[in-house]
């Protein structure tokens, strides 16, 4: 993981964290402040270089012992030109008002399993009550 790394796709530049897969990067979360919201997780994500077979994130929510899938998509910017530019994550995550729990971010191989290229830079990263 690199922090702080610029990263440019089709001409934007953003300070952003770079996963390189295989990896998986957990944080402490409080659900929302009050009745009646929901928290998200907003971010843009590139694949930072155009090869490789594409890289799958996967965005997780634990709490009590239990992990759930919220989130997973697969970026292919060797072979997809839209994930050559950076796309707007919003999620929903899945925590009632005054509850604790984690946020996992994994990103992993792509579906042949091959991890040449697989990094995925994620910018302007925050956790938004809506």
């Amino acid at each position: 993981m690199y922090r702080s790394f610029e990263v440019v796709r089709r001409g934007r530049r953003e300070k952003s964290m770079v996963l390189v897969a295989p990896v998986e990067v957990r944080a402490e979360i409080g659900g929302p402040s009050r009745e009646g919201c929901v928290l998200h997780l907003q971010a843009l994500a590139a694949g930072v270089f155009n090869l490789g077979d594409g890289m799958t994130l996967q965005i997780l929510v634990a709490r009590n012992g239990a992990r759930v899938s919220i989130y997973e998509r697969t970026f292919d910017p060797g072979r997809t030109a839209a994930d050559r530019d950076w796309s707007e994550l919003d999620v929903a995550l899945d925590l009632r008002p005054g509850e604790r729990g984690q946020l996992l971010l994994r990103l992993g191989a792509g579906p042949q399993g091959d991890l040449v290229g697989d990094w995925l830079a994620l910018a302007r990263l925050s956790l938004v009550e809506k």
